[in-house]
């Protein structure tokens, strides 16, 4: 039971973050006067992987700015937890620990990869900006740093 209760706390708080970053369209649980947009709704992480939320320990969301510099990208890391973004600014590609790439540019929202090694390289000529939010554990980290998969031998922007 409490975890269920995790779980719906969690996907509350996503889309109530979701309507504060993004803001708009009407919505039946809103008066008329409300906007809401539906950004994202599903159920895998962009790989296609199943979104399983944690369930031991206190329920945590963290919600951050990620700026990526023109030409710089992320470094290679892994989320254990469920995490999204919005692309607020810029093109950025995800590169996951097999070479596929996947492009985002402002306005995008997508589940990040869970437990999947990639890297995100900025593409455009202006910074990249992102909202991210991270269903986590407290007292757990929500990123982990990695190293280049030995697979991807090849140099990338």
């Amino acid at each position: 039971m409490k975890g269920s209760r995790i779980v719906t706390m969690l996907k509350s708080l996503v889309v109530v973050c979701c309507i504060a970053v993004a803001g708009l369209r009407a919505h039946e649980a809103y008066s008329g006067q409300v906007e809401v947009q539906t950004l994202l709704k599903t159920s895998v992480d962009a790989a296609g992987h199943a979104i399983v939320y944690p369930t031991k320990g206190t329920a945590q969301v963290t919600g951050m700015v990620v700026e990526v510099p023109v030409g710089q990208n992320t470094g290679w890391h892994l989320h254990p937890v469920p995490c999204v973004a919005y692309v607020l600014n810029g093109d950025i590609d995800v590169e996951d620990a097999t070479g596929v790439r996947r492009h985002y540019h402002a306005g995008s929202c997508f589940a990040e990869l869970i437990n999947t090694r990639h890297c995100g390289y900025n593409v455009g000529s202006t910074p990249v900006k992102l909202i991210f939010f991270a269903m986590g554990v407290a007292g757990k980290p929500i990123s982990t740093k990695s190293v280049r998969p030995e697979a991807l031998s090849r140099e990338v922007p």
